[in-house]
């Protein structure tokens, strides 16, 4: 995929380079930096090739509590002055320990940084209790958490846990191949879903696969796309573990969906997923 998006990769290189010197990325430009887009940043460089400034690597791992979890953002981030309302005076929830950004921290370890302390605390802390550390705080569904920890598995040839996953996103599956959140089914999580079956080469998930990907390009639209999914959830600032709320979407607030940015998040997880299944497989569904 690379080749086909050479123009597109050059210029986002160059949007994440402006970033301001030893400051952090952020989920957008007036936003205060935090851990988990810095982790797709740093991914992005290391896939590519790039240099990752040490000094930033250790800024970015003073976002790692001590029990090994990172949260997304730092006890000195100013948060609540960066959130600007008089009504909101706890921020706890959001200073907590995240399994779904912590998942993504860990396959950044994994790949870049595997000798260090800092990767061998957050194996640790997935190691105890694993079955208890896949919900996702910031998205809503848990295939978000599997598919990083499936990753960083299969990277680190954890077969067991590896196959624990995969055999819980097989259950999930919808009888016409794709997956759900609680709002119904959803294009986003069943591109992820399908890239974690794909991680089973014994040819014992082809059918689940099959289904999946026929679900998926029976709904792609014309120019190539997916529908939004809007699997990007805001909980209350105060809650650490947030219940099956049924959030509605909006643009701000708590407690609510973000409305997914021109179906991005949906489109380029389902088109990384058919990539792999094309590189891998010999089927007539293409």
């Amino acid at each position: 995929m690379k080749l086909v998006f050479t123009d597109e990769i050059t210029k986002a290189f160059l949007f994440l380079s402006s970033n301001p010197t030893l400051k952090l990325w952020s989920y957008n430009t007036t936003w205060i930096e935090d851990a988990d887009s810095t982790n797709f940043v740093f991914l992005s460089y290391f896939f590519n090739d790039k240099i990752i400034d040490k000094q930033l690597l250790s800024k970015w791992k003073t976002f790692q509590r001590t029990e090994g979890a990172f949260s997304t953002y730092s006890q000195n981030s100013n948060l609540i002055d960066a959130l600007n309302d008089q009504y909101i005076t706890d921020v706890t929830g959001w200073l907590s320990n995240h399994n779904c950004v912590s998942a993504v921290s860990f396959y950044l370890l994994a790949n870049q940084d595997s000798k260090s302390e800092s990767y061998t605390k957050i194996k640790t802390y997935f190691d105890i209790n694993f079955n208890d550390k896949t919900k996702s705080y910031w998205w809503t569904n848990d295939i978000y958490t599997y598919y990083y920890l499936a990753k960083t598995y299969l990277l680190i040839k954890e077969n067991e846990k590896l196959d624990f996953i995969i055999n819980e996103v097989k259950i999930k599956q919808n009888p016409n191949g794709s997956f759900s959140d609680s709002y119904g089914e959803n294009f986003f999580y069943t591109g992820l879903a399908l890239e974690i079956l794909l991680l089973k080469e014994d040819g014992s998930l082809d059918l689940q696969i099959e289904k999946t990907i026929t679900f998926l390009l029976k709904n792609q639209f014309t120019d190539g796309s997916w529908e939004n999914s809007n699997a990007l959830q805001i909980p209350d600032s105060r809650d650490a573990s947030p219940v099956d709320y049924h959030f509605p979407i909006a643009n701000y607030g708590l407690n609510v969906r973000a409305k997914e940015f021109n179906r991005l998040f949906t489109t380029s997880s389902i088109l990384k997923s058919l990539s792999v299944y094309d590189t891998r497989s010999d089927s007539d569904t293409f």
